[in-house]
């Protein structure tokens, strides 16, 4: 399926995809649509008619990995150090560990966002085990 832009013309893939590029690299957050089609060569109008909201979602995953690469390389590096024994390292390196531990059991519905039914029942057990305790206690 040939791209289409806003006004319904098709999309010249040279253009689309040095629009993506540009858009999906940190280097250039915040820059404005006149700032963009300077860089790649095109007239403010242009950038604004390819920016559809497909070529939107291809930008988004583009980005996605450029961060999650970039990602990699810190945790790489805060690796290094944590194995050297910098504290500071390590402690990093736990909570990044034990966050994408958090998030792939909610991707695999082991756990969920919303868990106040988690917590009742935490609370509720606690509960239970407490007058277990205090049971055993009266017990001569």
């Amino acid at each position: 399926m040939n791209a289409r832009t806003k006004t319904g013309a098709m999309m010249n893939t040279q253009i689309k995809n040095a629009l993506i590029d540009v858009l999906s690299n940190p280097e250039h957050e915040g820059e404005t649509q006149k700032e963009i089609a300077k860089l790649i060569g095109v007239t403010p109008k242009t950038v604004q008619n390819y920016l559809t909201i497909d070529v939107w979602q291809e930008i988004h995953q583009r980005r996605l990995k450029v961060i999650n690469n970039s990602l990699e390389l810190v945790d790489r590096a805060v690796f290094a150090k944590a194995i050297k024994g910098d504290m500071t390292a390590a402690k990093l390196l736990y909570t990044r560990w034990d966050e994408a531990r958090q998030k792939n059991d909610m991707e695999k519905g082991l756990i969920t966002e919303n868990n106040e039914d988690d917590i009742a029942e935490i609370e509720r057990l606690q509960k239970d085990i407490q007058e277990l305790e205090n049971d055993d206690c009266k017990e001569p």
